[in-house]
């Protein structure tokens, strides 16, 4: 559980189209393995009970030795991060996914990029990385718009004007233009 590739996992389970149910799966079967480090040989051989879990593990089906069990696991867990980094990076980089990266803030566009040229994971998929790549994924809309038309909404209703005014202006403006449209998902962009 440890594992810095199961935190990996853990971090992109919010991304949507990922196999979540695979992740869960594996770590219930890591669960179903009971753990007791105080218990020793000796004590099971005096008694059938863990005298500090109470554990029983006649009571247990066995169907592999633990060890072989956490080495498939171990292997599973690898099979999953190979998976989920190239279906990240695959989805990544098609050309609608492109047009939004293009949409995107340099320090978001830099986070996929470098992800895209190193082709793994960063050691961290911290909460940046993960809503980037969230939204590259989901679809950005972009909302063109020429410098004239800002230059008319500022000086509608006449020049000079307070503060004030010219913030409703704009705020207007921008209402009108992003109408109908989810407002995390508009990128703006003036055309020159």
């Amino acid at each position: 559980m440890g594992d810095p590739r199961h935190k990996q996992l853990t971090a992109l389970a919010a991304i949507e189209f990922l196999p979540v149910a695979e992740l869960k799966d594996w770590g219930s079967k890591l669960a179903g393995l009971h753990p007791c480090y105080a218990v020793g040989a000796s004590d099971l051989k005096e008694r059938p009970l863990c005298p500090h879990c109470s554990y029983r593990p006649v009571e247990e089906l066995v169907k592999a030795p633990a060890a072989a069990t956490l080495d498939d696991l171990e292997g599973r867990l690898g099979q999953l991060h190979a998976a989920w980094t190239s279906a990240l990076l695959t989805n990544l980089r098609q050309e609608a996914t492109q047009e939004n990266i293009a949409l995107m803030t340099p320090d978001q566009q830099r986070l996929i990029k470098d992800f895209l040229n190193a082709g793994a994971l960063p050691e961290k998929v911290g909460y940046d990385f993960l809503q980037t790549v969230k939204e590259a994924l989901t679809g950005l809309e972009r909302v063109a718009v020429p410098p004239e038309d800002i230059l008319l909404a500022l000086t509608q209703g006449g020049m000079p004007c307070t503060v004030q005014e010219l913030l409703a202006r704009f705020r207007s403006f921008v209402e009108e233009r992003t109408k109908g449209k989810e407002p995390n998902k508009v990128r703006i962009v003036v055309e020159w």
